[in-house]
């Protein structure tokens, strides 16, 4: 189990796909998160919630027209992230955009993933 566990984390195709899921997380799952959970739930229901996904998508075709915003040199939480604020991991984004010159795939395989979750 631990070779295994060593042989991903040296696998730059692993390591590519770990970096677009928690690049993802960073940007839109966690500040979706934090949105749905600030709202009461008595306000709670998907009809309620119809500008948060609509500005999700708009945030996700906004990335997917310029990854640069968070995947380029100087990205910043304040454009990168759905809700503005500060990473919720700031080490993960740190060591992410440090890696980034040994993932030649990253930046296809964010613009796959972003296409399809904004067909989704």
């Amino acid at each position: 189990m631990k070779t295994n566990l060593w042989n991903g984390l040296h696998c730059q195709s692993r390591l590519t796909e770990l970096a677009v899921l928690a690049i993802y997380a960073e940007a839109i799952s966690y500040p979706y998160m934090k949105s749905i959970w600030n709202t009461s739930a008595s306000q709670q229901n998907m009809l309620n919630l119809g500008p948060l996904h609509n500005r999700v998508y708009k945030h996700i075709k906004k990335l997917i027209e310029n990854p640069d915003i968070l995947i380029g040199e100087g990205s910043s939480s304040v454009i990168a992230s759905l809700n503005g604020e500060e990473w919720e991991n700031p080490d993960v984004m740190i060591k992410i955009l440090d890696l980034i010159p040994t993932l030649p795939y990253l930046r296809s395989l964010f613009h796959t993933f972003l296409t399809s979750a904004a067909e989704t």
